[in-house]
C-alpha cells in the first residue's frame, strides 16, 4: 500500500497491523510511487494536495486502485475536489 501523508501516526499503525507500507510525504510523490509500484491500496492525507485523487484517477495504471482519503478538511470541501465522503483524521 502507498501511505501519503504530511506526518501522523497511521503509517506506524498500518505497519504494526501487518501491512507492507511505502510512505510518501507529498501527494504528487505518492502518486508517482503508486504509478511505479501499483499497490493494492492507497491511503492519503487529502489535505496534502486535492489534485492527487484526480491525478490518480486520470492515470490508466492507477485509475482502478482503491483510495482511502483521510483529512482534516470538511467532507464538503473534499467532495468539491472529487472525493466521496471522507472520514476526518482523529487528533494526535
Amino acid at each position: 500500500m502507498i501511505y501519503a501523508t504530511g506526518g501522523g501516526g497511521y503509517g506506524d499503525y498500518l505497519l504494526a497491523s501487518g501491512f507492507r507500507v511505502e510512505e510518501a510525504h507529498t501527494g504528487p510523490a505518492g502518486a508517482e510511487r503508486a504509478a511505479t509500484l501499483l499497490p493494492d491500496l492507497i491511503v492519503l492525507d487529502f489535505g496534502l494536495d486535492g489534485d492527487t485523487v484526480a491525478s490518480l484517477r486520470r492515470e490508466p495504471s492507477t485509475s482502478g486502485i482503491p483510495i482511502i482519503a483521510l483529512t482534516e478538511l470538511t467532507s464538503r470541501h473534499a467532495r468539491r475536489t472529487g472525493a466521496g465522503p471522507v472520514p476526518p483524521i482523529p487528533p494526535s
